[in-house]
């Protein structure tokens, strides 16, 4: 136990969100495969709001979201709403959150994952092109193909339940755009476990 708890203090990091595309700019050409094999064009969803959303089977604050729920709830909510989520593995294979294909299917299944898609980011390219270091990290694009949101689902910087108030920095993000407003917490603090990227 005590093991674990070393090791998930030493995959915490915190650190200002920085998008190598930068909020506010037009997100460029994205090319990935899903889960099952299929080829994903991020331009294929031009007028859609779309939502990119890190994750990792091996880190804890990834998974407390998904097991109580709260991903699985903002995806649905994004889905009804015609818009698109896709949720993304970029640890390579040296990484601890890599996922082969038939893993990656069975995560879908075990989460009950309502994404529209899950990308294998193998070769890590496009965590490196938004600059994502940890999981979780949400990545919002507007209609017109620009980032809107880059940071945190939540603010809660643990792996369990938070005592006090939790801002949904995602949620708030979707809301704003939905309605039509500017997304007022445009870009937030990030923490959780560090992607190994592929070398």
């Amino acid at each position: 136990m005590m093991k674990y708890l070393l090791l998930t203090i030493a995959l915490l990091i915190v650190a200002p969100a920085y998008a190598e595309v930068l909020v506010g700019n037009t997100v460029p050409a994205v090319v990935g495969n899903d889960a099952g094999g299929h080829t994903i064009h991020l331009s294929d969803y031009r007028g859609h709001v779309i939502v990119l959303e890190w994750t990792s089977p091996a880190c804890p604050y990834s998974q407390y979201r998904y097991e109580a729920g709260a991903i699985q709830a903002l995806q649905r909510q994004v889905v009804g709403k015609r818009g698109i989520w896709l949720t993304i593995d970029s640890d390579g294979r040296n990484g601890a959150g890599y996922m082969t294909k038939l893993q990656a299917l069975k995560f879908i299944k075990k989460h009950h994952s309502a994404a529209t898609a899950l990308i294998r980011d193998t070769d890590s390219h496009i965590a490196a092109l938004f600059g994502v270091k940890t999981t979780p990290y949400i990545a919002i694009i507007d209609r017109r193909g620009r980032l809107a949101y880059a940071g945190a689902f939540d603010s809660n910087s643990g792996a369990q339940a938070a005592d006090g108030i939790v801002r949904d920095y995602a949620h708030d993000a979707l809301e704003d755009l939905w309605t039509g407003r500017p997304v007022r917490t445009a870009v937030t603090r990030t923490f959780g476990c560090m992607i190994k990227y592929a070398h």
